[in-house]
């Protein structure tokens, strides 16, 4: 199990001279594949054992676009499917729980215990498909995103994005010029098969107003020993504390494996967990701009009126 949270170092420095490093417009280091652009620790051979990944009928992916809540969910649902997990213990990893498809690739993967939870940020047509494995997809409002993003790319030093300015990254989100491509088209991607009795939709709003009736929902939607854990009063509460954001940010260092390499000195990856934090960071018309996204895209989807009071600019 300790390989599925393995230090990355090696890889970066074995990825940059395999595959194309692209460095958009002064925004963070991105990698490119068949036309997809990827986090630059993808390799050529992860991204092979991707697309000849088989999913298990047992399997659980959390499935995001970046900073839509990938984490929370991740301690929601590792909590459900092994009891023994606790943050707040010394020798528990959340990263040993879950594995990030393309961080290690299906390889890793491979050799994790049933019932497999597994991460991925790749859109509908890009993850692994079986008909009886569970996908839960977290769902964030485009405004909030854009900013957790950006000091996302700032903190984790692979990104060489450590002074980058948010008008450029903005810009290159809005372009569609970051990892895993377009939100809209993203979000639009998973929006079309959210009906199939395996998918389901979470919003990230919701999980911070109701995050009793959300944990008690996903739990139902695994079945088994998750369904089990949220009928019962105790464990269920025990759940729900442990996936608190103060108490994820207290034990953030147990989050991930090898996090000393990861992150630039002084930041924190568990950063705020709340709603219109853009508001402290767009400008109206950055903010205007994202309404005008939204509207060419999510016009006529079941999408088209999520978010009004997330999303609206109110006047200081």
């Amino acid at each position: 199990m300790g390989e599925i949270s393995k230090d990355i170092s090696s890889t970066l420095q074995a990825n940059e001279e395999v595959v194309e490093i692209l460095h958009p417009k002064g925004g963070p280091r991105l990698n490119k594949m068949d036309g997809q652009i990827l986090p630059i620790f993808t390799t050529p051979q992860i991204w092979k054992s991707i697309k000849e990944m088989k999913p298990r009928n047992s399997d659980v992916f959390i499935c995001t676009y970046p900073k839509s809540g990938t984490t929370f969910m991740k301690q929601i649902c590792a909590q459900l499917l092994d009891n023994n997990y606790r943050i707040d213990q010394a020798n528990q990893k959340l990263d040993l729980k879950t594995s990030s498809l393309e961080k290690t690739g299906s390889e890793v993967i491979e050799v994790m215990p049933d019932p497999r939870l597994i991460k991925t940020h790749l859109n509908y047509n890009l993850a692994p498909k079986n008909s009886e494995a569970k996908y839960i997809y977290v769902v964030r409002n485009p405004k909030d995103v854009v900013v957790s993003y950006y000091f996302h790319c700032k903190l984790f030093k692979y990104y060489g994005f450590k002074n980058g300015k948010l008008d450029v990254f903005f810009d290159i989100f809005l372009a569609g010029e970051v990892e895993w491509g377009c939100y809209f088209e993203h979000l639009l991607s998973w929006l079309t098969h959210i009906d199939e009795p395996n998918i389901l939709l979470i919003k990230y709003e919701d999980m911070l107003e109701d995050i009793d009736a959300i944990v008690k929902k996903i739990g139902f939607f695994i079945g088994g020993n998750a369904a089990e854990t949220v009928s019962n009063t105790i464990s269920l509460q025990q759940v729900i504390e442990q996936s608190r954001f103060d108490s994820m940010k207290e034990n953030q260092d147990r989050l991930f494996v090898h996090v000393e390499s990861y992150f630039e000195g002084g930041g924190n990856f568990m950063r705020k967990g709340c709603k219109r934090d853009w508001k402290n960071y767009l400008t109206r018309e950055q903010s205007e701009r994202i309404d005008q996204a939204f509207v060419k895209h999510l016009t006529g989807t079941i999408a088209e009126n999520w978010w009004k009071e997330e999303m609206k600019w109110d006047e200081d």
